[in-house]
Formats: structure tokens, sequence, C-alpha cells
């Protein structure tokens, strides 16, 4: 559990961090959660990046692993 003080309170578990991990590409996790729409997963994962300074969608998902903004044992009900 994340503290609450955390700067990073407002992330905690953000469902855009289990697609992430689970290994799907961007068309996928539209397909699957957004209705077929490839842009608002693109602009999600774009303001997130924007938001920590990362440039890769990868760097993103071991941010949210080693901050422990996610829960490693739920990510596989994403799969």
């Amino acid at each position: 559990m994340i503290d609450l003080d955390s700067k990073y309170y407002n992330l905690y578990n953000e469902r855009i961090f289990y697609y992430l991990l689970s290994g799907k590409t961007y068309r996928e996790i539209s397909r699957q959660y957004f209705s077929f729409n490839i842009n608002k997963v693109i602009y999600k994962v774009r303001k997130l990046k924007k938001q920590l300074n990362l440039c890769r969608r990868g760097q993103l998902a071991y941010f949210a692993v080693i901050n422990k903004l996610v829960d490693i044992e739920e990510v596989k009900f994403y799969l």
C-alpha cells in the first residue's frame, strides 16, 4: 500500500499501468477496454510519461512496479 502523503498517491492503482504491464499493444488495449478508441489509450500514456519525465512505456511500467503503484498479483486479471 502506498503512503497517503506520497507525491504519487494520485497514481496509485491507475488502470493504465495494469494494461501496460500486461504486455499488450495500444491497439489490443483499446480494443479490449476502451471500445476501440486507441487515441484515449495513447493520450493517457503520453500524459503519464510527461508528468513523470519518462520516455518509453516500458519505463512507465517499471516506474509503477518500483514505486509500488500497482499490485503485481492483480496484473494477471488483465492478461
